[in-house]
């Protein structure tokens, strides 16, 4: 038996998201870029004009407006080039996307530096004489907390109309990734013929026939293996770009440039680096356990995601795996379950993978819509978790929505992964809470070390590569 991966419209429609929620259609979508146009010039047309109170609100009411919309065009092209990331038609239209969000930051790069040369006397004559500008007051402090790092109006424009350039390289790396690699095919441990592909990759990882699993390895990294030179040019153009982008805004590293935005001190990387570094024989230890409990003379790459205990029937569908979701999360209290799953039953998640659809698993959206949840379900109990992950997001997104204004509707990085990884933890002390079969909760245990393994350890090691 050959499984081979589906096309988009062999997926039902209730397993995908609903875009029209966020923009009705690819003609509304063209009719509102075009539209997009006027608010750009009139935006511009404040350049050299923020130089009262009324000024700068009128500015700030018109940018968010505008910005707003800017956002929604924006997300929704994006998102409907990862249902297929071959298709052409969707990739024109994020192209399309990427071309106006430039020329939208290009238009308005002249009002950091105009900002900037105010003094902080007049920023605060600002406040005071206008009530309604005190909601700006907290972004106006961040930037003048910035000014060493704002440049003129000639400069911020170039580098606001070189960011289609800025971002090639990541553009590259997926469409590589997403849209023409190809990974070929193992026979599984029940004998079919199966295609790899990026969401099947890490079930098989986790198959208990290590033959399975060394075949799903070698086919998967081979690929990537034959474009290195490529991939590694991608890789060198993208540290290239940092470089330059924090050489030319005054930062002292790249690293100093990529924390500057949220505030957080140099300091705060260096401990998180420090302490793990501190904890790898623990790391360790669970390695030389998992060597051990497989039986295996030496650990390879392969046998790291496959469970070391008996393994048990674990697999969830995505129907369960919104239950177990409910039910684990039922600390938070009935709105949140409420609104949690009238997203999921109605448009807020593209559940399963098809051909060229964006690989992995994210949240996102747009203020003023709904956030949506892409995934690449597979039915295993890591899926399920991932479920758990990204509506952690997408609840965390929806609540500062619902609750925030237009200028503070986002947040940062530094914060996003809170809500999601206590989602997960949730949900495991929930399942280990209610079960009495001794396999399942050591799988579950085995489970949880190896979120640990994934989220702490791994993700500090990838800062740390960077």
């Amino acid at each position: 038996m050959e499984i081979k991966q589906k096309k988009r419209d062999e997926i039902a429609s209730e397993f995908k998201w609903n875009l029209d929620a966020l923009i009705p259609g690819e003609a509304d979508w063209s009719r509102r870029m075009k539209e997009m146009n006027t608010s750009i010039e009139t935006l511009a047309a404040y350049q050299g004009k923020l130089t009262s109170a009324d000024a700068l609100l009128n500015f700030f009411t018109a940018y968010d407006k505008a910005s707003e919309e800017m956002s929604k065009l924006y997300v929704y092209a994006n998102m409907k080039s990862h249902e297929n990331t071959a298709a052409a038609a969707p990739q024109t239209m994020a192209a399309k996307a990427d071309r106006l969000a430039t020329q939208f930051y290009a238009a308005i790069a002249f009002v950091n530096p105009e900002i900037i040369a105010l003094d902080n006397d007049a920023i605060q004559r600002f406040l005071s004489e206008e009530p309604k500008l005190v909601l700006y007051r907290h972004s106006l402090e961040n930037l003048l907390r910035q000014k060493a790092h704002v440049l003129s109006t000639e400069i911020e424009t170039i580098l606001a109309n070189m960011e289609e350039v800025a971002s090639s390289a990541e553009k590259i790396f997926d469409m590589l990734h997403d849209a023409d690699m190809r990974f070929g095919q193992i026979t599984d441990a029940d004998g079919n013929t199966v295609e790899i592909t990026h969401g099947r990759f890490i079930p098989l990882m986790e198959s208990p026939d290590r033959r399975v699993r060394k075949d799903a390895f070698t086919t998967y990294y081979d690929s990537f293996g034959k474009l290195k030179n490529t991939l590694a040019a991608a890789l060198s153009s993208s540290v290239t770009k940092d470089v330059f982008m924090a050489q030319t805004r005054r930062y002292e590293s790249s690293r100093a440039a990529a924390l500057a935005a949220d505030h957080i001190p140099l300091a705060v990387y260096d401990n998180l680096i420090a302490v793990v570094h501190e904890f790898l024989p623990v790391l360790h230890r669970y390695m030389r356990l998992r060597k051990q409990a497989l039986g295996v003379d030496k650990l390879h790459m392969y046998d790291i995601y496959t469970p070391i205990v008996k393994v048990v029937d674990a697999k969830i569908s995505y129907d369960e795996a919104k239950v177990k979701l409910a039910e684990s999360l039922s600390a938070l209290g009935p709105d949140y379950i409420t609104a949690m799953q009238a997203g999921m039953n109605s448009g807020w998640v593209d559940v399963y993978e098809n051909e060229g659809k964006q690989s992995g698993a994210y949240a996102w959206g747009s203020y003023g819509g709904h956030p949506y949840v892409l995934m690449n379900y597979e039915g295993t109990l890591g899926d399920a978790f991932t479920l758990a992950h990204e509506m952690g997001h997408a609840m965390h997104s929806y609540y500062t929505w619902e609750n925030q204004p237009y200028v503070y509707g986002g947040y940062s990085i530094f914060l996003a992964e809170v809500a999601s990884t206590v989602n997960e933890t949730l949900m495991m002390e929930h399942m280990l809470a209610n079960s009495n079969d001794k396999a399942l909760r050591a799988y579950l245990i085995n489970e949880y070390l190896e979120q640990f393994r994934g989220t702490v350890f791994r993700q500090t090691m990838f800062a740390e590569f960077e």
